[in-house]
């Protein structure tokens, strides 16, 4: 076992987190083998679907979703079967010199803004784990800026759920060299002359006859996130920045960048 494979699976709970971050497409239909790392709350069921899309596409044949669990448990058919192989077979894919490997990251106040709307506020399950973990009782309300409060202050609330654990270690970027880790900011911008790459579609062909797939609109999967961000005092920005620094100097590194092919 390699040191930075080791570092790789460093930053997971569990070592199969990481292969079930890995959505992998090979095969004939693209140009070289395409490993998208799943971040969650960084519009990664836009990005799974879309390179479901594409790939169904270059196979003649339309890609069906049936809903937004169904792309993230058990898997499209369009992508190769990472969580059946060994953890050191994936790492290998991931980080094969002919693979293409790629992710986005978010702004991290705004993710977890977005993992709280949907997680604590939206899911019971999420909430009574994470109340737990603070020791209080399973029916008690949970503010907005007591969870910014807790991530500061408490590691395991912070490490709890993958929707709001920091994105370095989602990411593996210890063990992980991407070529392409860009911002979610500018997916619309970046994501189809990506996937023209890697598909190997010349842009002005442009096979984007199979279009970026909203999951705020095939999946109606949108949070309200926006005015939670409103209720934070200077003070706790400050602390959460702070305590997410290394997420936040790997978002800005990605807004710096542009995909250029």
């Amino acid at each position: 076992m390699s040191s930075r494979f080791s570092r790789a699976l460093a930053g997971f709970q569990k070592a199969r987190h990481f292969s079930q971050n890995v959505y992998a497409v090979e095969g004939e239909h693209v140009a070289r083998p395409v490993i998208y790392l799943r971040n969650h709350k960084a519009a990664c069921t836009t990005i799974i679907a879309t390179l479901a899309a594409r790939a169904a596409r270059k196979q003649g044949r339309e890609a069906e979703f049936s809903d937004i669990g169904e792309m993230h448990r058990s898997r499209h058919d369009a992508f190769a079967p990472t969580r059946a192989i060994s953890l050191e077979e994936c790492y290998e894919k991931v980080t094969a010199p002919e693979s293409f490997t790629f992710s986005f990251v978010r702004h991290p106040l705004q993710r977890a803004a977005s993992a709280f709307a949907d997680k604590v506020m939206g899911s019971p399950r999420h909430r009574v784990k994470l109340l737990r973990v603070l020791g209080r009782a399973k029916d008690e309300s949970l503010t907005f800026p007591e969870f910014i409060r807790a991530l500061v202050e408490n590691e395991k609330a912070l490490d709890l759920d993958r929707h709001w654990r920091p994105q370095h270690k989602e990411l593996a970027v210890e063990g992980v060299s991407y070529d392409y880790l860009g911002a979610m900011d500018h997916l619309s911008r970046d994501l189809p002359p990506l996937l023209d790459t890697v598909f190997g579609v010349s842009s002005d062909a442009s096979e984007r006859e199979a279009p970026t797939v909203d999951a705020r609109r095939v999946f109606g999967h949108r949070t309200r996130s926006a005015d939670l961000m409103d209720q934070l005092h200077a003070s706790e920005r400050r602390a959460f920045e702070a305590a997410m620094a290394e997420d936040y100097a790997l978002y800005e590194d990605a807004l710096t960048r542009r995909y250029e092919g």
